[in-house]
């Protein structure tokens, strides 16, 4: 009655109300609406007509359809567009209508189960929080944290502040702590009225100042990862006293320990490498003076007025309009050369190429995944199950830790398991999603014993990291030939034998449990995998023997190549 859809003044409110304690508002706007004949009474009756229009609707329509009719229909999503924050507040509302259709599709319905249903997000305190107002696709310029950046990427990315030292203060105070090693305490003499750190504080000093500088450094290695096509890297340093430091440790490849713990800012971490003979051509490295900084912003502006006063100045008024003429249907007619590389990125991962070539793949029937029976509650709330990236993560990293000596059943393996959840090397979750007795199949079949072979010999290798630099060709036909991009990705597991390299990939993929199983995640992984075979020949500089991908649901090896 407050709200847009009336606007009762308190005033109006407490004479409905009355001195009625007992009876229900409702009844007391009823009783208003039709024995009284004021203004007040002409707005409990448009009330009255307004709260029965919407129930007649709720009983034919579905909740979204209400819920959108009182929401779009009724100007109020115009008006609180309207107010501060409006496209937040819009977002919201379009939120409410999709959550409200998505619970249609479950077995409940009707305006009394869904109430009840808000009842109990209410009352288990289930949050969804604030609906976006803006897409991650959004023409926008983004301001955040290193730490907020983390997981994201952005076209370019400029870091900026590089010259800032880290932030020591905390080591300044009396009294300092580490949760290994305890406090460390400033020495106060009172007979001579000094302090001075003791010998043991002086070496908590030391080892918490390498621990923050081992964090810093794994902050800069985030933000310097944000970047896919370009990153900017500002800062501001005296270059006179620390240009020949850089210098000096860029030509005698110094960068060594000592010097990161002496030179405590970003821009002394990434100068070195910038200017090493190695680095030629890869970084951009420009420095700018006091007067030029200045000046820069400024110089261009009075060259462009100048210019323009002088053209105007020296011809006539109709050779004016010609040149604009001809100045305006260059800059529309202009094409840009390099158009076809315009979407192209200067680095990938392997998983980009996978999904894409997954996308592209015509084996992706409906068959491969079993549409899941319908439940009587919303997916929006139901209860939060394991995803395949996360059991796939979970046999993945079982993989990487087996010791192939003492795999020689079940049982074995899970006491493995059990050793490696004391040491903290997996976690609760994971021993609870694997199946050891996949892993014995795993042991039996010819893959297993070449592995456990290599193991042995100690040359097997698993989870190991790679970049190297491709054709944009390769990415996609439609780039050309001439263009390099990187390629990062971690080959699962690869070891030699008779000179030869193989490479495995594991697989926890539900398939169908034949031929044509075999067929798609041949054809889904099938671009992954002549990446990691091009990496190996480059890398190791040997034949590649076989390159197998092991289904873990189908319990077998399947040689690509």
């Amino acid at each position: 009655m407050r709200s847009y859809f009336s606007y009762f003044t308190a005033e109006e409110l407490a004479t409905v109300k009355g001195r009625k304690r007992k009876t229900q508002l409702y009844d007391c706007v009823l009783e208003y609406a039709f024995g009284k004949n004021d203004d007040t009474a002409s707005k409990c009756s448009s009330l009255v007509s307004l709260i029965e229009g919407y129930r007649k609707r709720s009983k034919t329509g579905t909740i979204n359809e209400l819920i959108a009719d009182i929401i779009y229909n009724s100007g109020y999503y115009d008006y609180v567009g309207a107010m501060n924050g409006g496209n937040a507040r819009k977002a919201n509302l379009d939120m409410l209508v999709q959550k409200a259709r998505e619970y249609e599709k479950t077995s409940y319905s009707g305006l009394f189960n869904f109430l009840r249903y808000i009842e109990k997000l209410r009352k288990y305190e289930v949050d969804y929080g604030e609906a976006q107002s803006e897409s991650e696709e959004d023409d926008v310029v983004r301001i955040m944290s290193i730490h907020k950046s983390k997981g994201l990427e952005f076209p370019v990315v400029i870091i900026g502040n590089m010259g800032k030292e880290y932030n020591t203060e905390d080591l300044k105070k009396p009294i300092i702590y580490d949760s290994n090693y305890g406090l460390g305490i400033t020495d106060i003499d009172l007979k001579y009225r000094i302090r001075k750190n003791s010998a043991y504080k002086n070496m908590l000093v030391r080892k918490i100042m390498s621990d923050n500088i081992g964090e810093e450094l794994r902050l800069l290695y985030v933000a310097m990862t944000r970047a896919e096509q370009k990153l900017i890297m500002l800062g501001v340093d005296n270059l006179k006293s620390n240009m020949p430091k850089w210098q000096m440790t860029a030509k005698e490849s110094l960068m060594n320990m000592n010097y990161i713990s002496e030179n405590r800012s970003y821009i002394d971490i990434v100068m070195p490498p910038a200017l090493s003979v190695g680095s030629k051509g890869r970084f951009n490295v420009i420095t700018v003076g006091e007067q030029e900084l200045s000046d820069c912003a400024v110089r261009p502006v009075l060259k462009r007025a100048a210019s323009l006063r002088n053209m105007i100045s020296t011809i006539s008024e109709t050779e004016i309009d010609q040149r604009i003429y001809e100045e305006v249907g260059e800059i529309f007619d202009y094409s840009y050369p390099y158009s076809s590389v315009y979407s192209l990125r200067a680095k990938y991962s392997v998983s980009d190429l996978k999904h894409k070539a997954m996308e592209e793949s015509e084996l992706l029937e409906a068959k491969v995944t079993v549409p899941e029976r319908t439940k009587p509650v919303p997916s929006f709330i139901e209860e939060r199950k394991v995803s395949g990236t996360f059991r796939g993560n979970a046999y993945h990293k079982v993989f990487e830790l087996l010791d192939y000596e003492r795999a020689g059943n079940a049982e074995e393996i899970k006491k493995q398991m059990s050793e490696w959840l004391l040491a903290g090397k997996i976690s609760s979750e994971y021993e609870q999603l694997i199946d050891c007795g996949k892993f014995e199949k795993f042991m039996g079949t010819p893959l297993g014993r070449m592995m456990k072979k290599a193991f042995e010999e100690n040359v097997l290798f698993r989870e190991q990291p790679f970049t190297m630099e491709v054709s944009a060709s390769e990415i996609d036909e439609q780039y050309p030939s001439d263009e390099n991009v990187l390629v990062q990705g971690i080959i699962d597991a690869f070891f030699f034998r008779d000179d030869k390299v193989y490479i495995v990939d594991y697989k926890t993929d539900s398939v169908p449990k034949d031929s044509y199983g075999e067929k798609i995640l041949v054809e889904r992984y099938k671009k992954q995998l002549e990446l990691y075979c091009d990496a190996m020949e480059k890398i190791t500089g040997r034949e590649i023997g076989g390159c197998y991908i092991y289904s873990v649901s189908l319990g077998k090896e399947i040689n690509v190549r």
